[in-house]
């Protein structure tokens, strides 16, 4: 027979009869039980608090999911560090690489107890591409668990990824345990001595360790400061193989007025017979039968530079100004003499050059990263002199009561000394090829733009200024003299195919170079059109020509050093 019950019309009368019973317990029972549950749950809070944290930087030349699946392999047991903390912390401390010190530095500010770094690259010997993935220790940044994996390209395969995830763990044990060099021996025992020991020596002194580990700490954080591509000093010396080709500007045509020409003598002004009036009159230069302007044919010597810059400023953590310095450059041609004429009548004339700048060098590293492109500037002035040597030469003209006369003068072959002084303004930039801790290799490209301030003898009129007189012809007016005023301007383009540094700051330079300068007389605006014939006092000078071209070029090969 089955037995119906009618279900209770007081629902809650069993939960309160519980709660009844329990409070009848008696108060220790209870102090016991909390007791209890209070020692369960502080294994849980003190394992939370003794994971070690772990940084995982990018992997370079993989995919952003290795990291992130090496990431997923640890968080389960390490406390990840975010890379975004790390890469703040690297820019305070002005950290840009992934080198042991630098690892260390940034670790110890963190409180990281791990690393992990990874690269895709070629085997050197087999030329077979690679994935190595390195767990360092943080206090010391060396690796310790390290990991290598063969690939078939560059690219990092799946399958790869998933044998990491795999692997990584027991690495970073490693890692925790620290490089085998660093952990403590162990220490042998050995009979007591039988007279009282000695006090510990220096090299036992726990305080003098500790102030030599933080004396090596503060001497790397300055390194790490300062990295080499901010010097303090940066000084070479080098060797030249240099050319020049100057020309006058002037027409093809033989028939074409525009030509250079030589003041011959001042004679009396034909439209003036009654006057006292004089005016000047000029020879085409020939070559040969031919009328042609003089020129130094394009030639090669050999020479040295001298380049000193000082960067001041480059003590500095962090700030564009410390890129900011003052810098020399002296070149020094050793020309062979230039040869005139032909023949019986030939003579060689002793040349010299030389050039000198100085001024602002500024340089700005891009990111702030060794292997990024630097900005280069400068703002310098600028000397640079070429001369082949004159010869003396007798002239024959008339006084002023028109009676034949001779002078002694120069002879300077349609090439009057040039002294250029400039204002120059230049833009530039560095890229590197390959960059590691110990090696750099880079190279460079510079333009400069001229702003001539003056052009030396070659744009004289007369060796004085007495020569200017109308009263008549003076000797004088066939010593030196040039071309008259000029205005123009000038350029340089560089490029340095390589900067190698090859051992500390050990510097290598090879440069190629180009450099012009063009301008314009402004007595001879109107021989496009016709001869000079008479001229004038006054406008006139010792030669007449369009105008100029001067062109410099060549090689350097530098070596110097960046402290």
């Amino acid at each position: 027979m089955v037995s119906l019950r009618r279900p209770s019309s007081r629902p809650f009368d069993f939960g309160l009869s519980v709660y009844a019973r329990i409070r009848q317990l008696p108060r220790a029972i209870l102090v016991v039980l909390v007791g209890l549950l209070t020692l369960a749950w502080q294994p849980t809070a003190a394992l939370a608090q003794d994971k070690k944290s772990v940084a995982v930087l990018a992997i370079e030349g993989a995919p952003p999911k290795l990291q992130k699946a090496i990431e997923n392999a640890l968080k389960k047991d390490y406390t990840i560090v975010p890379e975004a903390k790390w890469n703040a912390a690297a820019k305070k401390l002005n950290v840009t690489g992934h080198g042991t010190e630098e690892v260390a530095l940034i670790a110890n500010e963190l409180k990281v107890d791990v690393v992990i770094t990874g690269k895709v690259k070629t085997d050197k010997d087999s030329g077979a591409w690679k994935l190595n993935i390195a767990a360092r220790h943080g206090a010391t940044g060396k690796p310790v668990g390290k990991l290598s994996y063969d690939l078939k390209s560059e690219k990092v395969d799946p399958a790869t990824i998933t044998t990491v995830e795999g692997e990584i763990g027991p690495a970073v044990v490693q890692a925790i345990a620290g490089p085998p060099e660093d952990k403590p021996a162990v220490a042998q025992v050995e009979p007591p001595p039988s007279t009282p020991a000695t006090t510990l020596g220096k090299e036992e002194d726990p305080i003098a360790k500790l102030a030599r580990a933080e004396a090596e700490k503060r001497r790397r954080e300055q390194e790490l400061s300062r990295p080499i591509y901010y010097p303090y000093i940066d000084a070479g010396a080098g060797a030249i193989i240099g050319g020049r080709s100057f020309s006058y500007t002037e027409d093809a045509d033989p028939a074409s007025p525009l030509k250079c020409y030589d003041l011959d003598k001042r004679v009396p002004d034909p439209k003036d017979p009654g006057g006292r009036g004089y005016v000047s009159r000029y020879l085409p230069y020939k070559r040969g039968t031919t009328p042609a302007c003089p020129g130094f044919a394009t030639s090669v010597a050999a020479g040295v530079r001298v380049d000193v810059t000082a960067y001041p400023l480059a003590f500095l953590r962090v700030g564009p100004v410390k890129g900011l310095g003052l810098g020399v450059t002296f070149d020094y041609m050793f020309w062979p003499d230039s040869k005139y004429g032909s023949g019986a009548s030939q003579v060689l004339l002793s040349t010299r050059e030389w050039r000198l700048e100085g001024g602002l060098r500024y340089h700005y590293n891009i990111l702030n990263k060794r292997n990024m492109p630097s900005v280069l500037f400068n703002a310098q002035y600028g000397a640079h002199f070429f001369a082949v040597a004159k010869e003396q030469k007798q002239f024959d003209y008339l006084d002023e009561n028109f009676n034949p006369k001779k002078a002694d003068g120069i002879n300077d072959h349609g090439l009057p000394d040039i002294l250029y002084q400039y204002f120059t303004i230049g833009l530039g930039a560095r890229v590197p090829y390959f960059v590691s801790e110990k090696l750099y290799f880079a190279g460079l490209v510079n333009f400069n733009f001229h702003v001539p301030l003056s052009y030396g003898e070659i744009t004289s009129r007369f060796d004085s200024a007495n020569t200017d007189t109308a009263s008549g012809p003076v000797p004088a007016i066939y010593g030196n003299g040039g071309f008259g005023p000029a205005s123009g301007w000038g350029l340089r383009a560089s490029l340095t195919a390589v900067e190698a540094m090859l051992w500390k700051g050990l510097t290598v330079r090879l440069t190629g170079y180009y450099e012009m300068f063009q301008y314009a007389f402004d007595l001879g605006k109107n021989l496009s059109s016709q001869d000079p014939g008479d001229v004038a006092t006054g406008r006139d000078a010792r030669h007449l020509a369009a105008g100029a071209s001067d062109n410099f070029f060549g090689g350097i090969v530098q070596v110097g050093y960046q402290y």
